[in-house]
């Protein structure tokens, strides 16, 4: 199961939609807060999509390692415009990828994470 946080309904639909498409479960949520208590629910999460910039108290920045900390099997991609066009590695934890990306992108880095 993949949790996506984007609060654009547009681009979270979206990439949402392609996910399932592509054989992911997918549970959404369009902020930092929501996707916390998603992740603090149990359910069986192997990896995070989430932007940097969101509205709330728990933004893109703060969710990721809030996740690694609490949860540290999940797998973690982060989405963002301030990247500049560069990919950067975060160990076997994750990976930030510069918007705009395209759907296909981050599928290849989720499977990756996983090992599929």
């Amino acid at each position: 199961m993949i949790l996506l946080v984007e609060d654009e309904p547009l681009i979270r639909m979206s990439l949402a939609d392609h996910l399932e498409i592509e054989g992911f479960e997918v549970l959404e949520a369009s902020t930092g807060d929501q996707a916390k208590e998603l992740l603090s629910e149990g359910n069986p999460i192997k990896a995070l999509v989430t932007d940097v910039r969101m509205p709330g108290w728990m933004d893109g920045v703060s969710l990721a390692p809030w996740t690694r900390h609490n949860l540290p099997k999940i797998k973690i991609v982060i989405v963002s415009g301030a990247t500049q066009g560069t990919v950067e590695q975060l160990g076997d934890e994750g990976q930030i990828i510069s918007k705009p990306y395209s759907h296909d992108v981050i599928v290849t880095r989720i499977r990756t994470l996983l090992g599929q």
